[in-house]
C-alpha cells in the first residue's frame, strides 16, 4: 500500500471516535479552516434580498469527495438554504481549495424581521455560520478501519466578515430605500404585494419546523457487508413519517438502501454479500414524547412492512470504484414502503391535501441535518418550487439525500414525499396501499 493511503488512515483513526457495530459511525471533525474569499449582496428586489458567498477550504488531512453538503447555516442569525456542490473535489493538506460561487437568496415574507438585513447592509458586515460535510473517498482497508461504507467529516465554521454592496454607498442607501419600502407597506400595499408581503410565510416556516415536525421518524438501516476484503459496516440513516396512527411511510431505500448504493451494489456485484443475520431496521420519533417509548425494532417484531416498492434498475456511474453499476432508480414512482405497527404503538398521522394545482411556488421540504456533531438529531426548513406530472412531484430546485423521506408540505397539508434530489412521490399513490 503506498504510503500516502497508510498516513491518510492513521490520521483519520486518529480523530475518529470508537464506535460499535450496531451504531452508525459518528461524524468526524476534520481539523481544516474555512475561509469566506468574499461575501456581497448582489441585490435587494420589493420581495428578496440575493447575496453571494465565496469560500475557501484549508484542510489539515488530504482527502477526496464528490460531494460538499451545507448545514445550519446561517446569516445574521437568519437560517438560509445552500444547495449541496457536487463534482470531484480533491483537497489537499495545506492547499486551499476554492470552491464555486454559493447563490444565497432570502425572501422577507420568510423573516418575522427584516431588521438582520438592514444591519447587514448598514455595517456592511454579517455574521456567517454553519457546517461543510462531506463523505470522503476511502480505500476499502479505511473503510473497514473506520467502520463506515461511507466516512463522513465535518468542518463547522463560524465567520465574521465584510459585505460588499454594490454601487457602494449609494448602492447601500438605495438598498435602504428599498427595505424601509418593505418594512412600512400599510394595508394596502400588503393587500398589493399578498404572499410576498414581508413575514407573510414566518409563521408557517415556524410550524413546519416546531409543530410538523411531531409526524417525522428517523429509519436507520443497518447491516454488514463482507468481500474477500473484510467486512464492513452498513449504515443509513432516512427520515419517514405517519401517514395513519398505525403506519409510517419511508422510502423503499430504507428497507434496502444497499440496492440504491452504488458503492455497495457494485461489491454486491463482484461477489460481496449482506448478512442477513446482521440487518437491523430500528425506527425512532423525531421529538420523542415523556414517557413513551424512544425506538422500535423490526426484529422485536414491534412493527412489520407490509408493502415494499421495488422500483426498476438503472445504470449508473460508480463515483467510488469507476465504472458503471445497477442500482434500484430512486426517481420512481413505486420508491416507497410501509411499516405498521404492532397494537399499542401509535403516532402522530399528517394531514393530508389534495394536490389540486399543477404548480407551486414553494413547498415545504424538512431537512435532516446529518453533519450534527452530537445532541439530538435536527431538521431545517427548505422551500422549494415544484409541478405535478403523474405520480410524481418534480423538484424544481435540487434537494440532496438529507431530505430523502421528508414530507411535502403545503400550507394545507402534505402532498408527496421526497425520495430523490428531484422528486416525490404523490401521497395520493401512497394512501390507497394503506386503506
Amino acid at each position: 500500500m503506498e504510503l500516502k493511503r497508510i498516513s491518510l488512515l492513521a490520521a483519520l483513526l486518529a480523530i475518529l471516535p470508537v464506535v460499535t457495530p450496531a451504531q452508525p459511525p459518528a461524524n468526524t471533525v476534520l481539523p481544516a479552516t474555512v475561509k469566506v474569499e468574499s461575501f456581497g449582496i448582489e441585490n435587494v428586489k420589493s420581495d428578496r434580498v440575493e447575496m453571494v458567498a465565496r469560500l475557501g477550504l484549508y484542510p489539515e488531512r488530504s482527502f477526496k469527495t464528490h460531494q460538499l453538503g451545507f448545514f445550519a447555516m446561517r446569516v445574521n442569525e437568519i437560517p438560509v438554504y445552500v444547495a449541496s456542490l457536487y463534482g470531484e473535489f480533491q483537497l489537499k493538506k495545506g492547499e486551499m481549495l476554492m470552491l464555486p460561487d454559493l447563490h444565497i437568496t432570502v425572501y422577507f415574507r420568510d423573516i418575522p424581521s427584516l431588521d438582520p438585513i438592514r444591519k447587514m447592509v448598514q455595517d456592511q458586515r454579517a455574521s456567517v455560520t454553519g457546517q461543510i460535510a462531506a463523505d470522503i473517498d476511502a480505500s476499502t482497508l479505511e473503510k473497514i478501519a473506520l467502520r463506515s461504507l461511507h466516512p463522513r467529516i465535518v468542518v463547522p465554521f463560524s465567520k465574521d466578515i465584510p459585505v460588499a454592496v454594490p454601487g457602494g454607498s449609494l448602492g447601500a442607501t438605495a438598498a435602504l430605500a428599498m427595505l424601509d419600502m418593505a418594512t412600512q407597506a400599510g394595508p394596502f400595499a400588503s393587500s398589493v404585494l399578498g404572499t410576498i408581503a414581508p413575514g407573510k410565510d414566518a409563521p408557517w416556516r415556524n410550524r413546519l419546523a416546531t409543530e410538523e415536525v411531531r409526524h417525522l421518524v428517523l429509519v436507520r438501516t443497518h447491516g454488514v457487508l463482507t468481500d474477500t476484503d473484510g467486512s464492513i459496516p452498513l449504515d443509513y440513516i432516512q427520515l419517514g413519517f405517519w401517514i395513519s396512527p398505525t403506519t409510517v411511510v419511508v422510502p423503499a431505500e430504507a428497507i434496502r438502501p444497499w440496492d440504491f448504493d452504488p458503492d455497495a451494489s457494485a461489491r454486491l456485484g463482484a461477489g460481496a454479500t449482506v448478512d442477513k443475520k446482521s440487518i437491523e431496521l430500528t425506527v425512532t420519533p423525531l421529538v420523542a414524547d415523556a414517557g413513551k417509548p424512544t425506538a422500535w425494532s423490526l426484529q422485536a417484531k414491534d412493527f412489520k412492512i407490509t408493502y415494499d416498492g421495488s422500483p426498476a434498475k438503472e445504470s449508473v456511474v460508480n463515483t467510488a470504484k469507476g465504472g458503471t453499476t445497477q442500482i434500484r432508480e430512486r426517481g420512481s414512482a413505486n420508491n416507497y414502503a410501509l411499516l405498521r405497527f404492532r397494537d399499542g404503538i401509535t403516532g402522530n398521522p399528517v394531514k393530508f391535501a389534495d394536490p389540486g394545482a399543477q404548480d407551486w411556488e414553494r413547498l415545504g421540504v424538512l431537512r435532516l441535518q446529518r453533519s450534527s456533531i452530537g445532541g439530538d438529531p435536527k431538521v431545517e426548513v427548505v422551500l422549494v418550487p415544484a409541478n405535478l406530472e403523474s405520480k410524481q412531484v418534480h423538484l424544481t430546485q435540487q434537494v440532496d439525500d438529507s431530505a430523502f423521506g421528508s414530507p411535502l408540505f403545503t400550507e394545507n397539508g402534505v402532498v408527496g414525499m421526497v425520495v430523490d434530489e428531484n422528486f416525490a412521490v404523490i401521497t395520493s399513490a401512497i394512501k390507497h396501499v394503506d386503506n
